[in-house]
């Protein structure tokens, strides 16, 4: 059973998130002191955390930093509607993601599911492991730029799927910012490149006038 860590204060959200997870099958922990929280994290040892963002009690981006100075495992941020988050500001901080306010149990549920299936593919087999900025498969490690990252993170969600060279753009641009057809290619050669130097050489296919398909084995 997968062990999900929160950092909340907002009770009714605390006690929507703690429902949630005991009914999708996970073991919830709601930080108690959070002038214990990297002790706490520490001693639970969490596969993901879910950290609250925007509001006054604490700062919620610290304490992503915070953690991922500890730890490896996924964090997703769970920003006020009013504060201003972008996937750039989440993995700056040391996040995986982040999961808008006010959540839905569906959604909540499926993102969840997506992260901790990507970061911990190596349960059903596999060995490659997509962390904030990083790659890791069968234990070499490879830094990524924030191109990189969205790319590879697009690739593991949809393995053996035709990705096309539009959807990728569009990848890019909705999270970097207006980028052209060039700017693909590069990034691509530059990540094809970095997965030949880990063990990965060909993982990624071209389907020539279509795009890429990702397939490690």
């Amino acid at each position: 059973m997968k062990r999900i860590y929160i950092i909340e204060n907002n009770e009714q959200v605390a006690s929507f998130l703690v429902k949630t997870l005991k009914e999708s099958g996970y073991q919830p922990f709601l930080a108690n002191d959070y002038d214990k929280i990297p002790a706490e994290f520490t001693a639970y040892e969490p596969h993901l955390v879910l950290i609250a963002v925007g509001t006054p009690a604490f700062d919620g981006l610290f304490w992503s930093r915070e953690i991922r100075a500890l730890g490896k495992c996924p964090i997703l941020l769970m920003p006020d509607s009013s504060y201003k988050m972008s996937q750039v500001i989440a993995l700056e901080n040391g996040a995986d993601g982040y999961l808008s306010k006010p959540l839905n149990a569906i959604p909540l549920q499926a993102v969840i599911e997506r992260t901790l299936k990507r970061v911990y593919a190596s349960d059903k087999g596999s060995e490659l492991k997509l962390r904030p900025m990083e790659i890791d498969y069968q234990g070499v490690k490879q830094s990524l730029t924030r191109k990189e990252y969205f790319l590879m993170k697009a690739f593991i969600e949809r393995p053996s799927q035709l990705l096309t060279r539009q959807y990728l753009l569009q990848l890019l641009t909705n999270n970097i910012g207006e980028l052209d057809d060039n700017t693909l290619s590069v990034n691509m050669t530059r990540l094809r490149r970095k997965l030949s130097q880990i063990g990965l050489e060909n993982a990624i296919q071209t389907v020539r006038g279509k795009g890429y398909k990702f397939n490690p084995k």
